[in-house]
Order: structure tokens, then C-alpha cells, then sequence
């Protein structure tokens, strides 16, 4: 289902009613048949008309699933500031936490996997336990710092949050 394109000038308040019901017709169709691009340029032109916490919603789900999570997290964060009760950019923005967190342990498990590994059995055959306990002091370091970074980013995002909440 496509729609024509409608040009953005000024017009009356019932024309411009009827040209965002347009263009969220026209996104909500897009985004249906996985038009994920065509879903987000549908839904800038929607926001150009004036702000819309349902909008940023479809734009920040289109940006995600075209893999541009920083983007989609800024216009989840938007559609919260325009409504502070909407669950959909609340959830949303909890799942792209859990995603980095588990983005963060998977990049770990993988240096311990490919990296600490192999240095752990040599550091036993070189170096015997000092090697051994420097390898997994260091391994505790790592995850120290991850646990820190999700920290920060949770304590910015809920900072953010109540930014937008209080405004």
C-alpha cells in the first residue's frame, strides 16, 4: 500500500490533521512490509510537522532494526520526553540496555575465550602462579570495568529520564 507524497507547505489545521493521519497510515504500512528505510524517511517527515511520541516510536523502531541502536535510542529517549508514561520507549530503552550489557559480556567472554586464554597456559609453563593469579586479577579488572560502564550508562539514562520528566 503506497500513498502519494504529500508536500509539506502551510496549510490549514485540517489539512495538516489529515496529512499526519496520512503519513502514520503510510509509515505504519511500510513498517508492516519490512520497508524499514522507507518506514523512517515516512516518519522524519511526519516529525518535521510537529512533534509526536508515536512517530519517534516508529522512527526509533525502524532505526533499530536497521541496526543504528544509538539513533533509535535517542528517539526512544525523545518519545519519552514527549510522554513520560509511554511504555513502549520505557521498554524499548531497557532492552537496548540489556542488549549493550550483553554485547559487553559476549566482547568479554570472547578476549578470555581467543586472547586470555592461551596467555593463562602460558603463564602457568612461564611464569607458574604469580602467572596465573595476574592473568585472573586482570580477567576481574575487565569485568570490574564492565559492570562499571553499565552502571554509568544506566545512571545517564535514568539522569536523562528524569530530565525529561521534570521538563
Amino acid at each position: 500500500m503506497t500513498f502519494p507524497d504529500i508536500e509539506t507547505t502551510t496549510q490549514p489545521p485540517v489539512n495538516l490533521t489529515r496529512q499526519k493521519r496520512q503519513l502514520a497510515e503510510q509509515a505504519i504500512a511500510q513498517a508492516a512490509d519490512s520497508h524499514w528505510a522507507d518506514a523512517a524517511e515516512t516518519n522524519q517527515k511526519l516529525l518535521e510537522l510537529g512533534a509526536d511520541a508515536e512517530a519517534e516510536n516508529r522512527l526509533a523502531k525502524a532505526l533499530w532494526e536497521q541496526g543504528e541502536l544509538g539513533a533509535a535510542r535517542e528517539h526512544y529517549q525523545a518519545a519519552l520526553a514527549l510522554d513520560p508514561t509511554n511504555r513502549i520507549a520505557e521498554r524499548n530503552i531497557d532492552r537496548l540496555r540489556t542488549l549493550l550489557v550483553a554485547a559487553g559480556a559476549q566482547a568479554l567472554h570472547l578476549f578470555t575465550t581467543l586472547f586470555l586464554g592461551p596467555r593463562l597456559t602460558n603463564a602457568t609453563e612461564l611464569y607458574g602462579a604469580l602467572g596465573i593469579a595476574t592473568t585472573i586479577l586482570f580477567w576481574f579488572y575487565l569485568v570490574g570495568r564492565l559492570v562499571l560502564a553499565g552502571a554509568m550508562l544506566n545512571a545517564s539514562l535514568d539522569d536523562q529520564r528524569s530530565g525529561a520528566e521534570q521538563a
